[in-house]
């Protein structure tokens, strides 16, 4: 009797730390998503803000022609992407993103009230 209690607690206690292996495991993994989803939206919200005032971009927009098209793209990509909903925790989501360059090609790159604004939501979500 005394063996099998030793042997259930030995499980037990086996069992209870396989479980927290295993949620150390996807906290970890989450984190990592988080990491990169947030990498990845600094990367193009600085590009964003390299060629939101060229004259090219003001000229052509996102049209299809261009190298900011691509940009684009890469946005949308990113926002299909589903661990992209882990910035919603920085406040921030993907979409904001890509209505803020929508913006500034609408407007040809000058400020306005929403982009003052969504400029500033991003640079604390990035930590810029």
């Amino acid at each position: 009797m005394i063996i099998n209690t030793i042997r259930s607690k030995r499980l037990a206690i086996f069992f209870s730390s396989l479980m927290f292996l295993a949620i150390y495991a996807i906290a970890s993994a989450q984190d990592s998503s988080k990491q990169m989803i947030i990498d990845d939206t600094k990367v193009l919200y600085v590009e964003l803000m390299q060629f939101k005032n060229d004259s090219k971009f003001h000229q052509v927009g996102f049209d299809r022609c261009c190298k900011y098209f691509k940009w684009l793209q890469k946005v949308k990509e990113l926002e299909n992407n589903p661990d992209s909903k882990l910035l919603l925790q920085e406040g921030v989501v993907v979409g904001d993103l890509k209505m803020l360059g929508l913006e500034y090609a609408k407007k040809s790159g000058k400020e306005t009230n929403y982009t003052k604004f969504i400029n500033q939501q991003f640079k604390e979500a990035l930590s810029l």
